[in-house]
């Protein structure tokens, strides 16, 4: 459940997340969003996809944020993607002493699946990272801790079935 102030903040926030259809978004705009929380290895991702398959990317702070709000960040960035890597490293302890995701990016999973459908937003998940229970049942991409790497593949497979490589 999104907090009121986002309401506040963001008006239209509840009209404005409806799923993309495929043929608008194929062909105008291929950037992709990053979603991470402290953890390095995002920029693995980021170079994987930049540097080796040549696709541009999005991530929430890639323009200095001074000045403007989360909520319309996460609307450009909502608006602007064609696909989204969403990275659950376990960096939140919890008191039964279980590894969690931090709360932006369990925030960004909702916002993309909604915006764009669970087959453009893709969970990768790190080993040791709790599930959390909304997203039982769907798939995701694991990856061993610290080794984003090991993921690659299984994203470029993903990228072929979406047909962007």
């Amino acid at each position: 459940i999104l907090p009121q102030s986002w309401f506040r903040e963001w008006p239209e926030f509840p009209g404005a997340v409806q799923t993309m259809d495929r043929d608008t978004m194929n062909n105008e705009n291929k950037k992709y969003f990053i979603g991470h929380g402290r953890s390095p290895v995002w920029r693995e991702l980021k170079d994987f996809l930049e540097n080796r398959l040549g696709l541009p990317y999005e991530e929430f702070n890639r323009i200095p944020q001074a000045g403007n709000t989360t909520s319309d960040r996460l609307k450009e960035m909502l608006e602007s993607c064609y696909m989204a890597f969403l990275i659950m490293t376990g960096e939140d302890e919890h008191a039964d002493d279980t590894l969690h995701a931090r709360s932006n990016v369990i925030h960004e999973i909702g916002l993309f699946q909604a915006q764009l459908g669970y087959e453009r937003a893709i969970i990768l998940r790190e080993e040791g990272c709790e599930i959390f229970s909304n997203i039982d049942g769907v798939g995701y991409i694991p990856f061993p801790k610290g080794n984003i790497k090991a993921a690659f593949e299984d994203i470029r497979e993903v990228l072929e079935r979406e047909s962007i490589i």
